[in-house]
């Protein structure tokens, strides 16, 4: 059985080095890459070898709580994707996927990125719940949508 991933207070490079994903020299080269250019930490490890991407999605599949959706079979009103901006949709690799009230379901590469949830929720005045979902299928949407 997987152990519980505290995810409350721990960085994504450090949950990444705990369970395996990475190694600390590793993240340390990713850090120096993100302190010279902008770029989120994940990114700079897929870009440098260090990270896969269905490395990445297995690495959140196995955290608690962290749900996903499958995009392929989700119909998506025009109503709801036009409460994201093309833009940010496209920079962030998110989708929005339902809307029930005051919460939006999002579909993301990264549903533990609080930075993007923070900035689609003041976007759209709504609350924001990350799903987990492919990178290839939340860019397939986006052209779908």
């Amino acid at each position: 059985m997987k152990k519980a991933i505290d995810t409350q207070r721990k960085l994504i490079g450090e949950l990444l080095i705990q369970e395996g994903f990475i190694s600390e020299t590793q993240l340390e080269e990713a850090l120096k890459v993100q302190s010279q250019k902008a770029g989120k930490i994940v990114e700079i490890l897929v870009e440098n070898g260090s990270l896969t991407l269905d490395e990445f999605v297995r690495f959140l599949s196995g955290i608690p709580g962290v749900p996903s959706v499958d995009l392929s079979n989700c119909h998506i009103p025009p109503e709801v994707t036009d409460l994201v901006p093309l833009e940010i949709a496209v920079e962030h690799e998110v989708i929005p996927i339902a809307k029930m009230g005051r919460l939006l379901s999002l579909g993301m590469v990264c549903p533990l990125d609080s930075t993007t949830i923070d900035l689609v929720a003041q976007k759209t005045g709504l609350k924001v719940k990350g799903l987990l979902c492919p990178a290839s299928d939340v860019r397939a949407a986006i052209q779908r949508h």
